[in-house]
């Protein structure tokens, strides 16, 4: 076989896919063709519009609202939260009410014998 007769081969394989792809280039736009003339009988001109998204404003105004609601709500449930837990920690920290009575009975008692000493001292010095 000579180099000429492989070269041929070659060419021939090449020629064979190019023609394979015209054909398929072909069919398809051949079919592309038909979805475009079904779509214009069906839909006319409009059908090559691209499609206009609308918003549900009703739907989108309702949840907005109902969201800042909840959130008004939620913000005010916080703060009662803290100021309860706030309210608890000072009620931890401060000695019990047993203990300050006993405390304010004691400067009571000596805040009297105070006042006895200096009464006998004003008695004895007349």
């Amino acid at each position: 076989m000579s180099t000429f007769d492989k070269n041929d081969d070659k060419s021939l394989t090449t020629n064979n896919q190019d023609d394979e792809m015209d054909r398929l280039a072909r069919q398809m736009l051949l079919e592309e063709a038909k979805r475009n003339k079904i779509r214009a009988e069906t839909q006319g001109a409009l059908g090559w519009q691209k499609p206009k998204l609308v918003t549900n404003r009703k739907f989108l105004r309702n949840t907005l609202i109902s969201n800042a609601v909840h959130n008004i709500h939620k913000n005010e449930q916080d703060k009662q939260q803290r100021n309860r837990s706030t309210m608890e920690r000072k009620r931890s920290r401060s000695p019990p009410p047993s203990s300050s009575s006993s405390s304010s009975s004691r400067k009571q008692r000596d805040h009297h014998h105070h006042d006895e000493r200096s009464s006998k001292r004003a008695k004895n010095s007349k």
